[in-house]
Parts: C-alpha cells; sequence; structure tokens
C-alpha cells in the first residue's frame, strides 16, 4: 500500500511476514481438506459394508445411490477444497516473489512439483471414488 506522499505504509518486512504466516496457513487448510477425504470416505465404505451385510433386498437399491452420491458430493468438495487453496497459496508466493525481487535474498518462483503431492492425491481421491462406484458393496449380490 502507498500513501499520498508515495511512502509505503506497510514496511516490506511486514508485508512478508503477513504473507508468510498466509502461506502457512493455507498449507494447512489444503492438508485439511486432504485429511477430510480418508476418515469421510472410509465411513461411508465400512458403512456401505456393514448395511449391505444387514438389509433387506429392497432398500439395497436405495443405499447403492445415496452411497455413490454421497462418495462423488465428498470427492468433489474435497478437491475442490485443495484446488482452491493451491490456487491462493500461488497467489500468496506471486505476491511474496514480487515483495523480495529487490532484496539481497529473492524468492524465486515456485516450481511444478510444489504442487505434485496435492495433485496427485487430488487424483488418488478421484480414482478412489470412481473404484467405490465401480465396486459399491450394496451392487454386490449377497
Amino acid at each position: 500500500m502507498v500513501s499520498d506522499d508515495k511512502k509505503p505504509m506497510v514496511s516490506d518486512d511486514k508485508q512478508y511476514e503477513f504473507f508468510t504466516k498466509r502461506l502457512a496457513e493455507l498449507s494447512k487448510a489444503t492438508q485439511d481438506g486432504l485429511r477430510l477425504f480418508v476418515p469421510t470416505f472410509s465411513a461411508i465404505v465400512g458403512g456401505a459394508i456393514w448395511l449391505q451385510m444387514q438389509a433387506k433386498e429392497p432398500a439395497l437399491s436405495t443405499y447403492l445411490y445415496l452411497s455413490n452420491w454421497l462418495v462423488v458430493i465428498l470427492t468433489l468438495v474435497c478437491i475442490l477444497l485443495v484446488i482452491y487453496n493451491l490456487v491462493i497459496w500461488l497467489r500468496v508466493w506471486d505476491h511474496i516473489v514480487r515483495i523480495t525481487k529487490d532484496s539481497n535474498f529473492p524468492l524465486p518462483r515456485p516450481h511444478w512439483s510444489a504442487m505434485a503431492i496435492d495433485i496427485g492425491l487430488c487424483v488418488a481421491m478421484a480414482v478412489a471414488c470412481i473404484l467405490f462406484i465401480r465396486y459399491n458393496p450394496f451392487g454386490i449380490p449377497a
């Protein structure tokens, strides 16, 4: 930010501190989005197996569609959370690059490998969703 007399209102050090804290928060939010998937997906799979063994035949088709949609919604929400946080993370990182470009230790632009694990986990979530729909316990005859 710049005031009327063209002097920065906030020092570069304070901006750097603010944005690095924001990067840490975004990294944690991305991890939380990834962590949300595993226990919820496991609960749906475990519940599907248990209900399939307990349920009567007419209810199974309802459970089949319900569980498929629950897994699809869960997967989409988790993937969107991760992608949203990655996009914001890239924007914040870009801002830090601009702040530090004239310093003694300029920060380089992020390499694609910085996001490879998160993108790989999003792909794994999508694959798990597809496999669940394909091999849903409610679709297996008793």
